[in-house]
């Protein structure tokens, strides 16, 4: 147990910090508010030859308010500080992580100034530190899979035969279709306190731990639409993964505090680190173990990342990705069905070049722009595939360095609340009789 000198201006410090980073989600920061227009425009113009740089428009008023929370939370990490001191090697590995999340949330509170004030070496200062960045080996495995195709990790068996696959496929699934079969896998886990939200301005579905209402939710954009094998996959990845993960480290942080600990409203902060590396990882190797060979990572946004880090525009970055995209086809032998492989060449270059971008002043600017955070999944998944402690992966919402410092201090990791109950699996059964 810590010792705590003033447990009610710990509550209260705790509760303050709580509050301000479960609304700091990274993502909302670093997102255009004209995304959407510019992605319709930008592709257009792709499609006639024309790889152009965006401009990309912020919520200055978001970012203003954001901005203005750091004092606060400065003023709350200092009373927090100040009150409490780690008395077993459990407890130093939690302080530990508590300093880590107030780093990530004063990051983020750092990215929105840097975008605010149009100073991109800001954010990006700011975003590595938060995302870290490619070592030697990631850049070089990326760079092998480009050139050799996806296969250099190996041949992947889906968990279901060709005929279940095909029935599967056949299935399709609208917004509200999803959220059903969503909170199907919800309330088999028994787990409550998330919310399930159909968004009209959402792109994509999306886990968020951190919202403006401090609510953790799952959000699918209104005009989502899904195969059957596709549900199966964003079952495993958003629910059985993101989500359990999530779900276990809370858990372990509410056994390893007690819950009448003035530090609990730490509780949704402690179980979420930003680092996803291991968190996108776990999710990816879901995909794999579901589909097999064709859910395996794909290089490009880890390149994208290396061209940005060199100081490439976005429309260099875009054009080198799109060429790396239609030479990697023919690799694969990929058939494209329904629109042809330029269209989704162009597609996949805006997705992975507008990831790496996004909070970016400047488009067209060669001083080096990177925010880092998509690399976590090649790199991710290489990691979870080969790790020693697969068990660590039911708390892959945490980091490594999190993960390492809590088995080292003799926290077990053995234990999930939530043990992975193949929930995906079980529903492609249902739905295919």
């Amino acid at each position: 147990m810590f010792s705590i000198s003033n447990p009610g201006l710990v509550h209260e410090a705790a509760s303050t910090i709580a509050y301000i980073a479960c609304r700091l989600d990274p993502i909302e920061i670093v997102t255009p508010k004209n995304l959407n227009k510019e992605k319709g425009s930008w592709i257009l113009k792709a499609k006639e030859g024309r790889f152009c740089n965006p401009t990309f428009i912020y919520d200055t008023d978001l970012l203003s308010h954001i901005v203005g929370l750091k004092n606060q939370l400065m003023q709350a990490n200092e009373q927090l500080m100040q009150n409490i001191k780690p008395q077993s090697p459990i407890d130093s590995a939690v302080h530990e992580i508590i300093k880590s999340r107030i780093r990530d949330a004063i990051t983020s509170i750092n990215m929105a100034l840097g975008i605010l004030t149009e100073n991109d070496y800001e954010t990006t200062i700011n975003a590595t530190a938060k995302y870290g960045q490619l070592n030697r080996d990631q850049k070089s495995r990326a760079n092998i899979i480009s050139t050799c195709g996806r296969y250099v990790f190996g041949d992947f068996t889906p968990c279901f035969p060709e005929e279940q696959i095909a029935r599967l496929k056949e299935i399709t699934f609208d917004a509200n279709a999803i959220h059903k079969q969503f909170q199907n896998a919800l309330d088999y886990y028994i787990i409550d306190g998330w919310k399930i939200e159909i968004d009209a301005s959402a792109s994509s579905i999306d886990v968020r731990n951190k919202t403006t209402d401090g609510v953790p939710r799952i959000v699918i954009p209104a005009h989502q639409e899904v195969d059957g094998l596709k549900l199966i996959k964003l079952i495993g990845h958003e629910i059985e993964c993101h989500l359990r993960d999530s779900e276990n480290a809370a858990q372990l942080f509410r056994d390893l505090l007690e819950n009448d600990s003035p530090l609990a409203p730490l509780i949704p902060v402690l179980a979420k680190s930003d680092n996803e590396v291991l968190y996108e990882g776990h999710a990816k190797l879901s995909d794999v173990t579901i589909a097999g060979t064709e859910s395996l990572p794909r290089p490009f946004y880890t390149i994208a990342q290396i061209d940005a880090a060199e100081g490439y525009s976005f429309s260099h970055v875009a054009h080198h990705i799109y060429e790396l995209q239609l030479d990697f086809f023919g690799k694969e032998n990929v058939n494209i069905k329904g629109e042809d492989a330029e269209d989704v060449a162009i597609k996949s270059a805006w997705a992975a070049t507008c990831s790496v971008f996004r909070g970016c002043t400047n488009t067209k600017s060669h001083c080096p722009y990177v925010f880092g955070k998509d690399y976590a999944y090649l790199a991710g998944f290489d990691i979870a595939c080969k790790t020693k402690h697969p068990e660590w992966l039911n708390f892959a919402s945490l980091s490594l360095t999190d993960l390492r410092r809590l088995h080292d201090a003799g926290a077990r990791l053995n234990e999930p609340k939530y043990p992975a109950k193949n929930v995906a699996i079980t529903t492609a059964n249902q739905l295919t009789g």
